[in-house]
């Protein structure tokens, strides 16, 4: 029987967050009309012809796609594999919902991961450590990314002539840097373990039961963190997706009649990547991916119309592998709802 939420002591309805949905709404349309308005300076058909240069060759590009959905939903098995052992295959299928959610839903470019951690404890862990492997992962492959984007700024700095561009790369390096390692080592410290009491806490006033679910994440986490297999595991993972994600760029600008060096797109994927990422708050980094493919590839001698078109290729890939899963995704909450 469902209490009755005038009860005394019956837990609140959830509360709805309007202003945060209206936040996420805003930046997703303007991150939409900037991506419109830069190919549309370009000019559409530019791009477009561009873009269909490629032809049939962009089933092979997508097999990329593939390999990095598959490296990355590897990577947080390997980091999960010394605590609980779930099947591979579910892991690359939740890593594959996840970034169907961050790059198709209007959301926050984490709202995936949220979803994921839920839906993995249908399968077995306990919620805290499905947490903590999610923290875990998105941990280890910012490191990932992080060395990865060291390659391609100091392969950038011995091929570009913009000294500028040069500057403002290295000053959100070297700002990224300490925050990054504030961030692990924030992890194993006491302040985190303060945290989570401070959450469980609050979930405990306010009625919150998802939120009481990250007790015991911190001891979680640590206990992730103190298995050098997996952790060693998944950063090889993550580092796989990245640099097949510059082996997609090379192939793609190929088959569109552009050929360039594998540093070349090392430096492009590496750079706008990290672009994308510090912008992690507009929905599918729309604009975000676009502008830095525009500016970083300008540097290397990459003309606008390749630069968009590739930005196009990309999205093809998530609209593609994307879909489905999300169609999908009903079936899996069902789960979700009878193991709750």
């Amino acid at each position: 029987m469902t209490p009755d939420p005038k009860t005394p002591g019956a837990a609140p309805p959830p509360r709805r967050r309007p202003f945060a949905r209206l936040g996420v709404a805003l930046f997703a349309g303007a991150g939409l009309v900037l991506a419109l308005y830069l190919i549309a300076r370009t000019g559409f058909a530019d791009v477009g012809e561009t873009f269909a240069r490629a032809g049939w060759g962009i089933a092979l590009i997508l097999v990329y796609d593939v390999i990095m959905l598959a490296a990355a939903g590897l990577a947080w098995w390997a980091i999960m594999r010394p605590l609980w052992r779930g099947s591979p295959l579910l892991f690359i299928k939740l890593r594959w919902l996840r970034e169907a959610i961050n790059n198709l839903l209007p959301v926050a470019q984490v709202g995936g991961e949220v979803v994921g951690a839920r839906l993995l404890t249908t399968y077995g862990p306990p919620a805290r450590l499905a947490i903590a492997g999610i923290v875990a992962d998105k941990t280890i492959e910012a490191l990932g990314q992080f060395v990865f984007t060291l390659i391609g700024f100091a392969l950038f700095l011995g091929h570009s002539r913009e000294g500028q561009l040069d500057s403002g790369l290295g000053l959100g390096i070297l700002i990224a840097a300490p925050l990054l390692l504030a961030f692990v080592g924030l992890q194993n410290s006491r302040a985190f373990a303060a945290f989570e009491r401070l959450l469980v806490s609050l979930a405990r006033r306010m009625h919150w039961s998802a939120l009481g679910q990250v007790e015991g994440m911190h001891a979680a986490l640590v206990a992730i963190y103190r298995q050098p297999p997996g952790v060693g595991g998944g950063f090889l993972f993550h580092m796989t997706a990245w640099i097949s994600g510059a082996g997609q760029v090379w192939l793609a600008l190929h088959l569109m009649g552009f050929p360039i060096t594998f540093r070349d797109a090392l430096i492009l994927e590496s750079l706008s990547q990290a672009a994308r990422s510090a912008a992690f708050l507009i929905p599918g980094g729309l604009g975000a991916q676009e502008g830095a493919l525009l500016l970083i590839g300008a540097a290397i001698g990459l003309p606008a119309d390749y630069a968009l078109a590739l930005s196009l290729i990309k999205r093809t890939g998530q609209i593609v592998f994307g879909i489905p899963m999300l169609a999908s995704w009903p079936f899996l909450k069902r789960r979700q709802l009878a193991a709750d």
